[in-house]
């Protein structure tokens, strides 16, 4: 505590340094404010009729979710960087991340850098994008000319062009490249088992490699997300302490983030030519299974994923009681329907007792299902299910099979894994199993198909035509 007030006297000794904390932490909250809708706004609402109730139309607007990115035979990083903060759930300060492009074969990893790297390079438009100086300066152009202008016809035309102008920032991809400053002096993490600390409580935690130094905290749901949605290389900068925001208690914002953001395929960074490289994922071929008391973890090879997952905390509340739930990607709704939008759980006396330890210190009641008793004290469940937690859990275990992943790989095994009341611990010791038996390099599952996300567009818009 005595650095970090040391660090806060230095930082208000000028204006202009209170001026800038001030709109960073300004930044910040609005971007945790505008995190907390599922949907983003349309720039333009031509496709709508233009007789409809303004309320209806915007209501219409809203509910059209960003197009999830279908998963690929092929490597994929992010289209765009994208920027988000929160409160972290075990450190309680103000934590920010900017996930960014990589290059094929480099997988999932993070680097720690401090808030100001990450703040001072990130512009951001009236919808969250980056947008660079020369595109800013057009939209402001644009629209001086529209307020300026007292003809209709001409007002309209202006505006058809400031849509324009952000349509073609938006097919713009960023480089990985453009995010690899000081190469040479960073300390890579990737997200794999060999920096996956042992004795883990209710987070994951990756350490610095080689080390025992707790570099990462609490990456699960956004891997998870990634890994669903067919990111298989990423750059990840972790400001603040090095946690990641807890932000909606599950995968949602993360997983909308990075549908907004766009899926593009990963090059070869020594390949000029843009060929496309293939993915791969793992067939093992005998079955595991590991225990802890009555816990246990199982898997039995099949010819596609599959993730079964059942809890019962009938002992400390009935309200969670038994559940189950059972996911197979390829004949199931999509990951961000049925599974990001379920929240972190626990009972009451649990949270009580981490608070006493210091083992969490921030978070909101909207970010955790807390059950006491026969009742959950922050009801109602999300979207009515009654086995949210279950789903919570399927979550977790996508996000700690994501590091299973060798570069550029898919993490989720082809095959069937069936937990009973597993941990974050358990999970890790599972996939250890795993990697020490036979298995299969196979082409990957293409959960999700560029034809299913086509039909449910058509299907979306003949709602509203």
């Amino acid at each position: 505590s005595s650095s970090s007030s040391s660090s806060s006297s230095s930082r208000a000794t000028t204006p202009s340094s209170k001026d800038d904390n001030k709109q960073r932490q300004e930044q910040r909250r609005r971007r945790r404010g505008e995190m907390t809708t599922t949907f983003a706004t349309k720039e333009s609402s031509s496709a709508v009729e233009e007789d409809l109730p303004s309320a209806f139309l915007n209501e219409a607007i809203r509910a059209e979710p960003k197009a999830y990115p279908p998963n690929r035979s092929y490597q994929q990083t992010v289209k765009k960087a994208f920027v988000v903060s929160g409160f972290g759930l075990h450190s309680g300060e103000d934590e920010i991340v900017r996930v960014c492009p990589a290059y094929a074969n480099e997988g999932r990893y993070f680097v720690r850098v401090s808030d100001d790297s990450i703040e001072k390079e990130t512009g951001e438009d009236e919808d969250g994008g980056a947008l660079s100086d020369a595109q800013v300066n057009k939209l402001l152009l644009e629209r001086a000319r529209a307020m300026l202008s007292n003809d209709p016809n001409d007002r309209k035309e202006i505006l058809r062009n400031q849509s324009i102008l952000k349509r073609e920032d938006k097919e713009k991809i960023d480089s990985p490249g453009d995010f690899l400053r000081n190469q040479g002096s960073e300390t890579r993490v990737q997200a794999n088992l060999a920096n996956l600390a042992k004795g883990l409580q209710i987070s994951s935690v990756l350490n610095a490699p080689g080390t025992d130094e707790a570099a990462v905290t609490k990456p699960e749901h956004l891997l998870s997300a990634l890994e669903a949605l067919g990111v298989d290389n990423c750059r990840i900068e972790i400001g603040g302490t090095g946690e990641l925001p807890i932000l909606d208690g599950g995968a949602g914002h993360w997983a909308h983030e990075i549908c907004k953001a766009g899926v593009t395929p990963a090059r070869d960074a020594n390949d000029k030519g843009g060929e496309k490289v293939p993915k791969k994922q793992y067939k093992p071929r005998e079955p595991v299974i590991v225990r802890d008391k009555d816990a246990f973890i199982m898997f039995t090879p099949q010819d596609q994923s599959k993730i079964s997952y059942g809890i019962d905390l009938t002992y400390k509340s009935t309200a969670i009681g038994k559940q189950w739930f059972s996911w197979t990607p390829l004949e199931d709704a999509k990951y961000d329907v049925v599974i990001a939008p379920a929240r972190t759980f626990g009972t009451i006396q649990d949270y009580m007792a981490f608070y006493r330890h210091d083992i969490i210190k921030g978070g909101t009641a909207s970010c955790s299902l807390i059950a006491n008793g026969t009742e959950f004290l922050n009801p109602p469940m999300r979207n009515g299910w009654e086995n949210e937690c279950a789903r919570h859990k399927v979550l977790d275990l996508i996000g700690d099979m994501s590091l299973f992943a060798e570069p550029g790989m898919a993490g989720v095994p082809i095959g069937h894994v069936l937990c009973h009341k597993a941990s974050h611990e358990l999970h890790a010791e599972f996939m250890r199993q795993l990697a020490a038996t036979e298995r299969d390099v196979v082409d990957t599952e293409v959960w999700v198909t560029e034809d299913q996300i086509l039909k449910e567009e058509e299907e979306f818009r003949a709602i509203w035509n």
